[in-house]
């Protein structure tokens, strides 16, 4: 899911002024592209001056790409969305992974957040 952390404000401001420094996010995602564009374009209206680059693949493939990159040095990818959640657990014990707590996590099934604040799923409402 592509949601700015819920952090101190202070930091929160500090990524969203690095973002628009950069001018994009790029986001690997295994969701439909219709839906994964309509993401984007709202995130692009909440954040004016942040582009989201979509870059849509299957799940399996996004972690190839990425641990691919991770090989070569390059950091290319910012938002990581996958339906397969091993992967997560994979990124998480190679400490790839950021610390965040989404606005609402409270609401979220125990079963859909990681207990150490690593990632979280999506539910249906």
């Amino acid at each position: 899911m592509l949601v700015l952390p819920a952090l101190p404000a202070l930091a929160q401001d500090a990524r969203v002024e690095a973002a628009k420094k950069e001018g994009k996010v790029v986001w690997y995602t295994s969701l439909a592209l219709p839906t994964a564009e309509k993401v984007a374009k709202l995130f692009e209206a909440a954040y004016p001056g942040i582009k989201v680059e979509v870059h849509r693949t299957g799940s399996q493939r996004i972690l190839q790409r990425v641990m691919q990159e991770l090989q070569a040095n390059l950091q290319l990818v910012d938002v990581i969305h996958t339906s397969d959640a091993g992967h997560f657990v994979l990124l998480k014990e190679k400490k790839l992974l950021m610390k965040y707590t989404p606005p609402g996590v409270d609401a979220f099934p125990a079963g859909f957040k990681d207990r150490d604040g690593y990632y979280y799923g999506c539910a249906p409402p």
